[in-house]
């Protein structure tokens, strides 16, 4: 495995004679040559060993703590102590300000890649909320121990949005559930036929799936007859005439990749890029079941890299990339910000001081975040037996890197602050073990430069 930890820095090679160091506390970058960093690796171990530095050893060492590129032990400790100091989060009252409305996790679409289709035959989630259901739901949220005055958002999800069963729930939502804002994940395919039947107008952002030429569809769709092409090409440009703000998502598959430079051919003709109000970004399949979020029925490592570097130079000409997994967005960013750009301390992956992700389904049940199908991810009910379980939740608020053993000597502890907890909360794990993912991975690492 290439070593890419140093003194408290992370190694970036730039090429074979340059090299970027990224403090992983500060996030300070320092620019040096293969030859300094070959030093560097000598004086770690020697201090390691408590051996004597040679005087250039000394000298290379004092003019990193002199541009901050290391940060004494003292400094670190206070650093950690200062952090620690925040009392236990033990709040009364649960800010909400946005949250998702399941509508159905039943689909017009059979994609291959969607990870709902490891629950989606389960009878509970065969079901279609009603209006009844969002009266429910906003009685619930009236319970003094949320505070849901000021909601910025509601997002209606599935499952596909815009199916037959849920145009009066949303017509119903719509007018009557306070919200700033109002934002359609769907699919497309029925979106210019629900025109006359949904206020669009009342909707601020939509996000589209769009996952490539007439044939890609028909076989992601499992529909060789289906017009469904058409009809989303058409639901955009009728919403683009809206001028609402729009989110075009391309699902990556190794059959759009035989196929990319006659998608951005489509995309030009139909005025879907270069347009203030509308956005295309390309995203890999994850796999919410995975440590990894690596769908390896779909990629590996190998695969991904190798697209980055042929495809991303295609999609920066119509203004957009292929995103990597979270983790590898984020060290990217890290190493590529722009000059005197600050990235923030964190020790706790979900602020709920700000606002908790709630998830409503239909047959009652809420999750946090995101439902991944498995009950142990439950966090309340708003229908029969309505309750709402404080203790878990506030156990992910107070969940820092302070309280995971493994993260507590990880270098990488202020980066990822011990991963996302969604997938053991849905598991019922312990909360307090850190979710690696893509760090926890050696093949990551020895892929950095191409992956970042």
């Amino acid at each position: 495995m290439i070593k890419r930890f140093v003194l408290g820095n992370l190694i970036y090679y730039i090429d074979k004679d340059n090299v970027l160091l990224v403090n992983l506390i500060s996030f300070r970058r320092q620019k040096i040559s293969a030859e300094i960093l070959t030093n560097m690796i000598e004086i770690e171990s020697k201090m390691n060993n408590e051996i004597v530095l040679s005087e250039k050893e000394n000298e290379i060492l004092n003019s990193l703590y002199l541009n901050k590129q290391i940060l004494p032990k003292e400094t670190i400790s206070e650093i950690e102590q200062n952090l620690q100091i925040e009392p236990e989060l033990n709040l009364d009252k649960f800010s909400v300000k946005s949250y998702t409305l399941n509508l159905t996790h039943q689909c017009n679409f059979k994609c291959s890649y969607c990870y709902q289709n490891k629950y989606n035959h389960k009878p509970e989630y065969k079901q279609f909320m009603t209006i009844k259901d969002i009266d429910l739901i906003k009685e619930y949220l009236s319970q003094d121990c949320f505070d849901a005055d000021e909601v910025e958002e509601v997002v209606f999800s599935g499952g596909e949005s815009l199916l037959p069963e849920n145009i009066n729930t949303i017509n119903y939502a719509l007018n009557n559930l306070p919200s700033k804002k109002f934002l359609m994940f769907t699919n497309g395919a029925n979106l210019f036929d629900y025109r006359k039947h949904i206020d669009y107008n009342l909707i601020d952002k939509f996000q589209i799936s769009f996952d490539g030429t007439a044939e890609i569809i028909k076989y992601i769709n499992k529909n060789p007859n289906s017009k469904v092409f058409e009809k989303i090409i058409d639901g955009i440009k009728y919403i683009d005439s809206l001028n609402k703000e729009i989110s075009i998502v391309v699902m990556w598959t190794k059959e759009l990749e035989q196929y990319i430079d006659e998608f951005i051919t489509i995309l030009n003709q139909n005025e879907i890029i270069n347009k203030t109000n509308m956005k295309v970004k390309f995203i890999l399949a994850k796999d919410y079941y995975s440590t990894s979020t690596i769908n390896n029925d779909f990629y590996n490592l190998d695969y991904i890299c190798d697209i980055i570097k042929r495809i991303n130079p295609k999609l920066s000409q119509i203004g957009s990339s292929l995103d990597i997994f979270g983790e590898g967005s984020s060290i990217s960013y890290l190493i590529h910000r722009s000059l005197n750009q600050k990235k923030s301390l964190i020790y706790k992956r979900c602020d709920l001081t700000k606002s908790v992700p709630f998830v409503f389904e239909p047959n009652g049940e809420m999750f946090w975040c995101l439902c991944l199908g498995n009950k142990n991810g439950c966090i309340g009910n708003y229908k029969e037996n309505k309750y709402f379980d404080k203790d878990k939740v506030l156990k992910l608020a107070n969940r820092t890197i302070f309280k995971i053993e493994k993260c507590k000597t990880c270098d990488l502890k202020y980066l990822c602050a011990g991963g996302c907890p969604l997938p053991l909360t849905s598991f019922d794990s312990d909360l307090y073990q850190p979710v690696c993912g893509l760090y926890g991975l050696e093949e990551f690492w020895d892929r950095l430069e191409k992956l970042a």
